[in-house]
């Protein structure tokens, strides 16, 4: 094989491995982006949904740790404030304070 063969063949093959990887990557990854739909996964793009659900989420984790609280300390609930340490919590306003100062929505 003459020399001018070799580089040519060696020119070949510079362009067309790289390109045969990526097509093989390519067709692996779309292979399991099908898989994932046709078996019921989806793709996972409605993480936007439970940013909106956190505040729902939020709000019974606070009604269950006060219904645990009134279950705890005995109290039946109609009292007007709570005090845990520096936070008070005002049940007939819905306030709730921080070292005497307004806390931020």
């Amino acid at each position: 094989m003459t020399i001018k063969k070799r580089l040519a063949l060696s020119n070949v093959l510079m362009i067309l491995v790289p390109v045969v990887i990526t097509m093989i990557i390519a067709l692996a990854c779309l292979g399991m982006i099908l898989s994932m739909i046709t078996h019921g996964q989806g793709l996972s793009f409605d993480d936007n949904e439970d940013f909106y659900q956190a505040g729902s989420g939020l709000a019974a984790r606070v009604k269950a740790n006060l219904k645990q609280y009134e279950r705890l300390t005995g109290k039946d609930g109609h009292q007007s404030r709570i005090d845990v340490g520096d936070i008070s919590i005002d049940t007939s306003s819905h306030r709730v304070t921080v070292k005497g100062n307004p806390a931020e929505e």
